[in-house]
This record gives C-alpha cells, sequence and structure tokens, in this order.
C-alpha cells in the first residue's frame, strides 16, 4: 500500500507554487520571458494569440539581425504561427536587416507551404534584398526545387537580374543546383 505523507507533499507543492510565482515575477520584471520571436518558433498559437491581444506592438520586436515574428514563423517552417499572425495583419513584406522577406526565407528553406500561403496573403514576389535578390533568386542559391516551382507560378521571371548581374538560372548553375537548372531552363523556353 502507497503511503502518502500529506504534509510533506503540500510543502513541496507550496514552495512549487512559491518559487513559479517568484520565477513568473522574474520573467515580468526582467524582460526574460519568452519573446514574440520565440513563441512563433516553436509554433506556441495559444500564447502567440495571447501575446498579439495584448500589445499589437510585440509584432515590432526584432533580433539582432532584424528579423520579426514572420521571419521566424518563415526560417522555422510554422504555418500555424503564420495563420496566427496574418489574422493579426502581419507585415507580410517586413524586410530584415539585410533586406530579406518572410519570402526569400521561405524560398530558401524550401517550405513551400510557407511560400504559397504569403503570396496567397498577397506578400510582394518582386521585393529584392540588398543584393538585388528575389526570392527566386535565393530558392536558386539553395536548390530549393519546390518553392523555385510556387515562385514560377507566382509569376516571377526567370531572367530578372541581381545587383551582380545573374539571373536565378545563372545561379543555379553556379551553385551547381542542377534540378532547378532544368526546371528555370524550361521556363526560359517559354518566355
Amino acid at each position: 500500500m502507497l503511503e502518502i505523507n500529506h504534509g510533506l507533499l503540500h510543502r513541496r507543492s507550496t514552495f512549487r507554487g512559491l518559487a513559479g510565482g517568484l520565477l513568473l515575477l522574474c520573467f515580468l520584471l526582467t524582460g526574460c520571458g519568452a519573446s514574440i520571436l520565440d513563441v512563433t518558433a516553436k509554433g506556441d498559437v495559444g500564447t502567440l494569440e495571447i501575446m498579439l491581444a495584448e500589445s499589437a506592438e510585440s509584432m515590432q520586436i526584432r533580433n539582432d539581425l532584424g528579423q520579426s515574428a514572420i521571419h521566424y514563423a518563415a526560417l522555422h517552417n510554422r504555418l500555424d504561427s503564420l495563420k496566427v499572425l496574418l489574422a493579426h495583419q502581419v507585415d507580410l513584406n517586413a524586410q530584415d536587416g539585410t533586406g530579406l522577406t518572410a519570402l526569400h526565407i521561405a524560398a530558401v528553406g524550401d517550405h513551400v507551404h510557407i511560400v504559397r500561403a504569403l503570396i496567397e496573403a498577397g506578400a510582394y514576389t518582386s521585393i529584392r534584398d540588398n543584393f538585388g535578390d528575389t526570392a527566386l533568386h535565393s530558392a536558386a542559391i539553395h536548390g530549393s526545387v519546390r518553392a523555385t516551382k510556387e515562385l514560377l507560378k507566382a509569376g516571377l521571371h526567370v531572367g530578372q537580374l541581381n545587383d551582380a548581374g545573374l539571373s536565378s538560372v545563372d545561379l543555379a548553375r553556379k551553385f551547381k543546383h542542377q534540378e532547378v537548372v532544368v526546371i528555370l531552363e524550361e521556363v526560359l523556353k517559354v518566355e
């Protein structure tokens, strides 16, 4: 038979409650709690909803690279977080410190459902980063086959040149992404 020491159990739960309360107080006073970026990356949509409902300004929080919650949703392939951000009118075209948008980041990661959701929500596909690369250039550089196909469906032009004078097909060749080269060359034949 299992014997329970209720006095000890009460002391432990009281300590846990006090410690938890002190920890929460520490987070509130020092700002060391989970940020909107962390919550977005984890896909904790419940907490994300609460944070956005309490403060719309939380969508303006950025990391040292200038990335916001929408960048994190794309980077971490979190469609669940992206949907919450879209419902709260996130800036789809926000650029980080290097000019990357969430669409660029999703293209790099070949996160095709994020690419599709951003395009369907109205993200601008022609935005260039600080090197003149569009999301299609980024997809080509990284050999992102599915993202390349999705971006082409959205009407991005294969022949568009970046600041170095290179097209997406040039970049796919340079980085030896043969499958992307084939896809882009097929489109060039039609254009």
